[in-house]
C-alpha cells in the first residue's frame, strides 16, 4: 500500500516529526510504502522564528511573508502540480494540518479520492475569513480525521466526518530517562520546553513558581525553546536554552520535574500534550493545568499532578521537590504509560487498521490482515 504525507515541514516542526516522520519507520517495517511531501520550507521557519512573537508590524510581515512563500512554492513553483502527481501514483493522501490553496482542493479528489487530515492543534480557531472559506471547500473531500483530542474530534463530527484520536505518539526509544550515575549536577531542576508562540502559558504560574526558587535555592528552572519569560535581575536560579533536535533529549534528561502551564481557552483545550509525553517517556513526574489533553494523559498523583489554582501548583511543586521518593514513583510510572499507551508501537496499529480501510482490491492479503 502507497501513501503519501503532506507534512507541514521538516523534522524541525515538533508535530510533523511525531505525526508524520517518526511513523515512517513503523509504517516501513509493515510493508507499506511511504513518501512525504514537505509544504513549509526552511526560509518559512526562520521568518516565524525571528518575527513570530513581536507584535503588529512583525506579526503582519511573518503573514505576508509566509503566504508569499506557500504562494509560490505550490503554484509558481510547481509544488501543488508535483504533489497532485504524487497523489495520483499512491493509494491515500494524509494531509499534516495544511491547508492547500484553492485549485489544490479541487484537484486532489479527482486525482486520489482517499484523503485523510491530520490534525493535532486546533488550528480551524485561527484561520482567516479567506481562509475558512478554504476550509468549507477542503472539509467535504476529508474521508478520514487523525486528530489528538475530543474537541478537534467533535469539529469534525459537525461535519460527518469520522476521525482517529492518536494522542502523541512519542518516540520511547528515542526519550529515554537518564541514568541515575550521569547526573550532572546536584541541583532539583524544574523544566519546560516550548517556543516563542506558547512561552507566555509560563505567566499563569510565575507568582508560585517564583516563590518556590525563592523559597529553596538548591532548585533550578530550566527554559529551553525560548528566552522571553523575565526574572528579577541577578536570578541565578533560571536558566535559558536553545532548542535544537540533537541537545533536546540530553537536556530534558536533566529534568526532575517538567511543567506545563495553558490558559482554560479553546485554542488551549484544541492543543496535543506532547510536552507532557516527552515528560513521561522520560521518566519525569508532570505538573500541568488540567486542560483539554492533559487532564487524559496525567492520572493525578499517580504519573504526575494536575494543578489550577496558584495553591495547587505551589503545593504540587513543593511536595515534588521534597519528595525524592514521589518524584521516582511517578516517573517509574510515567514511563511505563507512555510505554503501554501513548508510544509509536501502541499508536502504529490504530492507524495501520485506519490505512487499511482504503486498501486497494489487488493488495496481497497478508498486508490487508
Amino acid at each position: 500500500m502507497k501513501i503519501l504525507y503532506l507534512a507541514l515541514g521538516g523534522e524541525w516542526v515538533a508535530s510533523s516529526r511525531t505525526r508524520v516522520y517518526q511513523f515512517i519507520p513503523h509504517l516501513q517495517k509493515e510493508g507499506f510504502q511511504v513518501t512525504v511531501f514537505q509544504y513549509r520550507t526552511n526560509l518559512d521557519s526562520k521568518i516565524s522564528a525571528g518575527f513570530g512573537k513581536r507584535s503588529g508590524w512583525g506579526r503582519s510581515l511573518v503573514k505576508f511573508l509566509r503566504r508569499l512563500s506557500n504562494y509560490f512554492n505550490l503554484v509558481f513553483a510547481i509544488q501543488a502540480i508535483r504533489f497532485l502527481l504524487l497523489a495520483r501514483r499512491n493509494d491515500i493522501v494524509v494531509i499534516q494540518k495544511v491547508l492547500l490553496p484553492s485549485f489544490a482542493i479541487r484537484w486532489l479528489p479527482r486525482v486520489n479520492p482517499n484523503i485523510l487530515f491530520d490534525m493535532d492543534d486546533a488550528i480551524h480557531l485561527l484561520a482567516l475569513d479567506s481562509e475558512r472559506k478554504l476550509w468549507d471547500k477542503f472539509l467535504p473531500t476529508i474521508k478520514l480525521a487523525l486528530v489528538e483530542n475530543e474537541l478537534n474530534a467533535g469539529h469534525f463530527s459537525k461535519y460527518n466526518i469520522p476521525s482517529l484520536k492518536i494522542i502523541g505518539p512519542i518516540d520511547c526509544e528515542r526519550y529515554r530517562p537518564r541514568q541515575k550515575s550521569t547526573r550532572a549536577h546536584p541541583r532539583i531542576v524544574l523544566g519546560w520546553i516550548g517556543s516563542e508562540t506558547t512561552v507566555q502559558h509560563l505567566e499563569i504560574i510565575r507568582e508560585p513558581l517564583m516563590k518556590i526558587l525563592h523559597e529553596n535555592p538548591e532548585v533550578e528552572f530550566w527554559i529551553i525553546g525560548s528566552e522571553t519569560f523575565k526574572v528579577p535581575p541577578g536570578s541565578t536560579q533560571v536558566k535559558y536554552f536553545k532548542w535544537s533536535l540533537d541537545s533536546e533529549v540530553t537536556l530534558l534528561q536533566e529534568f526532575d520535574i517538567g511543567l506545563m502551564p495553558l490558559t482554560n481557552d479553546d485554542w488551549c483545550r484544541g492543543k496535543g500534550g506532547y510536552k507532557i509525553l516527552q515528560y513521561m517517556a522520560l521518566g519525569i513526574p508532570s505538573i500541568a493545568s488540567p486542560v483539554g489533553v492533559n487532564s487524559q494523559i496525567v492520572k493525578n498523583q499517580n504519573t504526575g499532578f494536575l494543578a489550577d489554582l496558584n495553591s495547587e501548583w505551589y503545593e504540587a511543586l513543593r511536595d515534588l521537590i521534597k519528595n525524592d521518593s514521589l518524584r521516582n514513583r511517578l516517573g517509574v510510572a510515567a514511563r511505563a504509560e507512555a510505554e503501554t499507551v501513548y508510544s509509536f508501537e501502541a499508536s502504529t496499529p490504530k492507524v495501520i487498521e485506519a490505512f487499511l480501510r482504503f486498501a486497494p482490491a489487488t493488495m496481497p492479503s497478508h498486508i490487508r490482515n
